[in-house]
């Protein structure tokens, strides 16, 4: 039987697994040179708004935070949200933390930038991928930016029939290995996850829409934003079948939209 997607979500990103080798994966080195690339390149200002979403544990929201922006985090995961307000107060700042389903937020023009980092876009089936992002369309102001990373959709182009991308995280004898793997007749990527820490093994998967850069633009301009870049990656690099990710960056046109 399949899992539900929330079934899946929350096994893959249990937080007593995830958050131990997370704090380790997202170094405030790797953060930090991450969100100076988005700043950068928006040319944003500590004065203006940023959503976060999904905002995780809390990473780039609090560190947004430490540099004066107003920011707003939302996620789904109670643990997550609970870690990133604690690590707030800890380091004395105030973003605003919300437990929300990013299928369901319903801010109007609130926003002048959103950040949907590190391929957290795509969990769900095709038409609930497009809600949000009429949602986020909805959230931001006029002229504002939306940041998405995915998956590289060159990808698929990489997995012969039979044949799974691996990856594997090493801190202090516990292990995180990821395959990844594309599913054609369904046009999605199945991840599968293990964990293994203190001896104890935990096996997770979940599944993320392949979409291709063109396919991407047409629903991007469906929901009335419009294309501005393409980039491999938070660091800045070309767009090509070798970068990690593939960094959209979108800006609201004022078109209004059905769905």
């Amino acid at each position: 039987m399949q899992k539900s997607v929330e079934t899946a979500y929350n096994d893959i990103f249990e937080a007593e697994y995830y958050l131990y080798f997370a704090d380790k994966m997202f170094s405030e080195e790797r953060i930090e040179k991450e969100l100076q690339f988005i700043i950068s390149v928006l040319n944003l200002t500590p004065e203006q708004t940023i959503l976060d979403l999904p905002c995780g544990h809390g990473k780039y929201t609090n560190a947004l935070a430490r540099k004066g922006f107003a920011v707003t985090g939302i996620d789904v995961n109670p643990a997550f949200i609970e870690r990133a307000k604690a690590d707030a107060e800890v380091g004395g700042l105030f973003p605003q933390y919300i437990l929300g389903d990013m299928r369901d937020i319903s801010f109007n023009e609130q926003f002048n930038c959103v950040l949907t980092l590190n391929t957290s876009w795509g969990y769900f089936d095709h038409d609930e991928n497009v809600r949000v992002l009429a949602n986020i369309s909805r959230s931001l102001k006029l002229g504002g930016f939306l940041v998405i990373e995915l998956l590289n959709p060159y990808l698929s182009t990489l997995f012969p029939k039979g044949i799974k991308n691996c990856s594997a995280f090493d801190y202090d004898q516990n292990l995180l290995i990821d395959w990844m793997s594309y599913v054609p007749e369904k046009n999605y990527f199945h991840q599968k996850r293990v964990y293994i820490r203190n001896g104890l093994r935990k096996d997770s998967s979940i599944d993320l829409e392949k979409v291709e850069l063109d396919e991407m633009k047409k629903l991007i301009k469906n929901v009335g934003l419009d294309f501005v870049d393409v980039y491999g990656g938070l660091k800045g690099r070309p767009f090509n079948q070798d970068a990690n990710s593939m960094v959209i960056i979108c800006q609201k046109n004022g078109t209004t939209f059905h769905l």
